[in-house]
């Protein structure tokens, strides 16, 4: 079987998508799969060099034209689900009935963009599709136990809706990465969702050498892309409280260049602090290396956006066995409840609390740290990119 992945979020090295389609390329073969991707316009040389991608797409998963509150999400949802379809159309003009699409990062743009694409096809030729979600709109409210309190869901019924016209059910497949995510796009959408697991791509712990030296282990780390959702405005104000409060310890901090001066520059004024810092995207090897050196992984997060949404950042730290700090209601809060790893929960989105929950991991890492090692290996075999491909050419051979 081809399957043509859409991995239209894809630009650079920072962030979960270039790893993991570099997994879904290694392992894709072993289920006696071709796979051409699609990519980004914008995406660097050198990510264009590593994947094989061809940069086609002119947004990503995400982008908005149109921000006014009366127009701008029709705008959106309109001009950019047909701009998705004309590059379909563009990039796979034979495209036959016994291949497949897979959008591994969808909204209901892109689901509307491919039911646009495919009735310009003949039914015949129409190839299967699979999308995978892994958020819920943003606008929408949800209350304590997950029914929607506000948000306009036609969007998302809409898009539903035009794939049924163009392909039967046993042909498209719906995914989403979590619980409570899968069920309220099931009620949302009118069409079945099931459950995958959140990828994580398989790597072997290691001690080999970064730039040529051992990585020297590290209390606290910061890594992966700062976001506003992912506590960016205030993570230089949790390291503060931190190092005055538990001085000499170790942090290492990635970010964007931009940011990282940011950050150096407060930081570099207490004079407690011992951070080392990475500015922009780090090569895979050296991410992985990084990440092993740490202890405590500061997940400073909003709560609101990660309670129907997974973080791939915490599910690295659990596969590695590192203690997390991670917002109290939130999806990192249910598994570790549930028992997988093991952190410390802050109840609000502010630098003190988060620097309160973190000095108590501090301050508890002994225990802390021996539990999280104790199902590490079982969550890394669940939540592989091989566990998500098989569930995904399983439901492509039912078809």
């Amino acid at each position: 079987m081809r399957l043509y992945i859409i991995q239209h979020h894809l630009t650079g090295k920072l962030g979960h998508t270039y790893n993991e389609i570099l997994a879904w390329q290694r392992i894709l073969p072993q289920f006696g799969c071709e796979s051409k991707l699609f990519i980004n316009r914008r995406a660097d040389a050198d990510v264009i060099a590593d994947t094989g991608g061809v940069p086609v797409f002119p947004f990503r998963s995400g982008d908005r034209l149109n921000n006014d509150p009366v127009i701008g999400h029709l705008q959106n949802f309109t001009v950019l689900g047909t701009l998705f379809a004309q590059t379909l159309r563009d990039a796979l003009p034979d495209v036959q009935a016994d291949e497949a699409v897979v959008v591994p990062f969808s909204t209901d743009i892109e689901v509307y963009g491919v039911a646009l694409w495919l009735a310009g096809i003949a039914a015949n030729q129409r190839p299967r599709v699979v999308f995978i979600f892994h958020n819920p709109d943003y606008a929408w409210r949800m209350d304590e136990a997950g029914s929607m309190v506000s948000g306009d869901i036609s969007f998302h019924r809409f898009a539903a809706h035009q794939m049924k016209q163009v392909l039967p059910a046993d042909r498209m497949n719906f995914y989403a990465t979590n619980n409570k995510l899968t069920k309220l796009l099931t009620e949302v959408m009118q069409v079945p969702f099931a459950k995958c697991p959140l990828p994580v791509d398989q790597f072997e712990e290691s001690d080999d050498a970064l730039d040529g030296e051992k990585v020297e282990p590290v209390h606290v780390g910061v890594m992966g892309h700062l976001r506003p959702e992912t506590g960016s405005h205030i993570v230089t104000g949790v390291l503060e409280h931190f190092c005055r409060a538990r001085p000499g310890k170790r942090i290492f901090i990635q970010g964007s260049a931009p940011q990282i001066d940011q950050i150096s520059a407060r930081l570099g004024a207490v004079a407690e602090a011992d951070c080392t810092y990475w500015p922009g995207a780090m090569p895979r090897q050296d991410y992985f290396s990084r990440l092993q050196s740490l202890e405590i992984r500061l997940l400073p997060y909003m709560r609101e956006r990660y309670d129907f949404r997974t973080s791939g950042c915490f599910a690295e730290a659990v596969s590695l066995g590192l203690v997390n700090v991670v917002p109290a209601r939130s999806w990192m809060a249910r598994q570790l409840e549930a028992g997988w790893g093991a952190g410390v929960l802050f109840d609000e989105f502010t630098s003190e609390n988060v620097a309160a929950a973190l000095v108590r991991a501090s301050d508890a890492l002994p225990e802390l740290r021996i539990k999280a090692e104790q199902r590490k290996m079982e969550w890394r075999q669940q939540h592989s990119i091989a566990v998500l491909v098989e569930l995904v050419i399983a439901g492509l051979n039912r078809a």
